[in-house]
């Protein structure tokens, strides 16, 4: 056979055996059955949740400040001479009761003075007795009895009545009445010679020493009350849950324990930290003006609450609930923010909230409660 026609052959076998073979494996692949399609397979995740329980809860509120005195008074002198003496050493840290001698000034030319309008007066009555005896017989017994009784070391006592005008008249003609006033304003101003405690404290400021020259006006000191209440400044939030009268326990820097009283609340608001000053009188040993004390005072009770974890807060009020097989979001009414738990209101009992931080949650979210 020729060589070309041997080549063509065999090219044409080739050929032959390759369309026999594509043939049959196309009719094998067209034979297998169609796999069947498998169904799409919802996740669900599993999930913690809880049956809210409504219960009472009493509040404590936290707070924090420095003791200041109840009260202060400053020691000013309303007269002019020389400090004399007082109850006890006039230096600071001494304490005084109340009614006790604070401060004396030298009153020797303020009493003698007084004295001598006192016997002034003494002696006008008596220059108007024979004309009150043969005028105004009706009005001389009780003016003949108050000028034999003037003791002009004692108080001024108060002038007897004139029984008629005319006798008034006659009296107020000799200027008795104007001396008498004039020396019941000078047993006031006399009596300002010493100066009394108003209260039981002690001296925090001092700015004179006996023997030294006072004059009126001038500063002698400053007395400070032994009583002290706690200023603390509390958040508008938590002004509501405290009460005039509520309980408090307070903790100072080493650990003593001092008990309060809300006493008072101001109602000034600071527009920077939007927060009020309580007041609360404190008792206890070693209380000291500056004292810095930190403590909860037991406030109003919330009726009818669920605490709940704050992180389960979706946004500002609302939280997710699993009433069948999925997330759904329930609005609550939040009551109060204690630290990192949160007190709601408006969550039925028969349903059950999501009680863990769940990544990726959403509203329709399928879920399967653990519990």
């Amino acid at each position: 056979m020729h060589p070309v026609l041997r080549i063509v052959l065999q090219v044409l076998t080739v050929l032959l055996l390759i369309g026999a073979a594509v043939a049959v494996s196309f009719k094998l692949q067209n034979s297998k059955a169609p796999e069947a399609k498998k169904p799409s397979v919802t996740a669900v995740r599993e999930v913690d949740t809880q049956l809210p329980v409504a219960a009472k809860v009493d509040l404590d509120v936290p707070l924090q400040g420095r003791l200041v005195a109840f009260q202060t008074a400053p020691v000013i002198a309303e007269v002019t001479g020389v400090f004399d003496q007082s109850a006890h050493a006039f230096k600071v840290g001494v304490t005084y009761r109340k009614g006790e001698v604070l401060a004396r000034i030298n009153d020797t030319e303020a009493g003698y003075t007084l004295l001598a309008q006192k016997s002034t007066l003494a002696r006008i009555i008596a220059q108007a007795m024979p004309e009150l005896k043969i005028d105004y017989p009706e009005t001389f017994p009780a003016w003949d009895a108050y000028l034999r009784a003037f003791n002009p070391e004692k108080a001024m006592p108060t002038l007897p009545p004139a029984a008629t005008d005319a006798a008034r008249f006659y009296l107020n003609a000799k200027d008795i009445y104007g001396q008498y006033y004039n020396i019941k304003a000078s047993e006031e101003r006399y009596s300002k010679y010493t100066l009394r405690a108003p209260f039981t404290g002690v001296l925090t400021e001092v700015s004179t020493t006996t023997g030294a020259l006072v004059r009126s006006g001038q500063p002698l000191g400053t007395l400070t009350a032994s009583d002290y209440e706690l200023a603390a400044s509390v958040p508008v939030r938590d002004l509501g849950f405290l009460p005039v009268g509520a309980k408090a326990t307070l903790n100072g820097p080493n650990g003593e324990i001092y008990r309060g009283t809300v006493s008072r609340l101001s109602t000034q608001i600071d527009p920077n930290t939007q927060a009020a000053t309580v007041y609360l009188n404190v008792s206890g040993q070693g209380l000291r003006e500056g004292l810095f004390l930190r403590g909860e005072v037991r406030g109003a009770s919330l009726d009818g609450v669920v605490e709940l974890d704050q992180r389960l807060l979706v946004g500002e009020d609302e939280v997710y609930v699993v009433p069948d097989s999925s997330l759904a979001l329930r609005q609550v009414e939040v009551v109060r923010r204690v630290g990192d738990k949160v007190y709601v209101r408006g969550l039925p009992g028969d349903v059950r909230v999501l009680n863990e931080s769940v990544s990726g949650a959403y509203e329709g979210m399928k879920v399967r409660s653990r519990s």
